[in-house]
């Protein structure tokens, strides 16, 4: 400890480092869970036809017309969600590692929550990051023993929670008589995952604000404690 430096300065400045941590941390949430719900509802919008989507498939043009016509505007936002999606919860995840680290070097409790919380902040990353648009070769590559050409897409790829304009476009107005698994894939893809990147968020949310008020004092802990005759002889 430096000369001047009383224990109680150290403890105040521990303690803004994590307000100020944790008040980026609601940012951050309340930020991607904008983002996820208006993803959800850009699909739900086209795909009832109340906002306009462009599409190449003939068969639109006998589709209801759209009540609202944002189809020079989707294009834009959507590119724009993806970014602040996947940005935003890279950074979450930083900050997450960040309070982590300031509550181990401080010794603070609450520390197993917010570690869970880090853990599941990179779960989260890995369900929004859009993995169907990735890993598409340079030149021509073999699909299922065919040969396909640069730009031809594999016959599955397994999505991230964010998905494209260009997939947007091309699946709003599908439609299956089949419920398993076509119905259930379609609308899992565009509102399952998202949900489910929703509830990974939330469990990130309380985890870490848990760990937080613990080691700020505003909650007490309660750890059980084992009575010396249950612990039995210590060698």
């Amino acid at each position: 400890m430096t000369r001047g430096t009383t224990p109680l300065a150290v403890a105040a400045d521990y303690a803004d480092a994590l307000m100020t941590a944790r008040r980026a941390k609601n940012i951050l949430f309340l930020l991607l869970t904008l983002i996820i719900v208006l993803q959800v509802a850009l699909f739900c919008l086209a795909k009832f036809h109340i906002v306009g989507v462009a599409t190449a498939d003939p068969a639109a043009a006998t589709q209801p017309a759209a009540k609202v016509d944002l189809e020079k505007i989707v294009p834009y936002a959507i590119p724009l969600l993806n970014f602040g999606g996947l940005a935003f919860s890279i950074i979450l995840t930083v900050v997450m590692l960040l309070l982590v680290t300031i509550m181990l070097v401080g010794r603070l409790i609450g520390v197993s929550s917010v570690t869970s919380a880090f853990i599941w902040g990179v779960l989260l990353v890995v369900l929004l990051i859009p993995w169907q648009t990735l890993f598409i070769s340079d030149g021509n590559y073999t699909v299922a023993g065919a040969s396909a050409s640069i730009g031809e897409q594999p016959a599955f790829k397994w999505p991230g929670a964010l998905y494209t304009y260009a997939e947007l476009k091309k699946d709003h107005g599908y439609k299956s008589d089949t419920i398993w698994p076509d119905q259930v894939w379609h609308w899992g893809r565009y509102a399952g995952l998202p949900v489910l990147a929703l509830l990974v968020l939330a469990i990130v949310q309380i985890k870490s604000s848990r760990g937080l008020r613990y080691a700020l004092g505003e909650a007490d802990i309660h750890v059980e404690v084992t009575s010396r005759q249950d612990m039995g002889p210590i060698s």
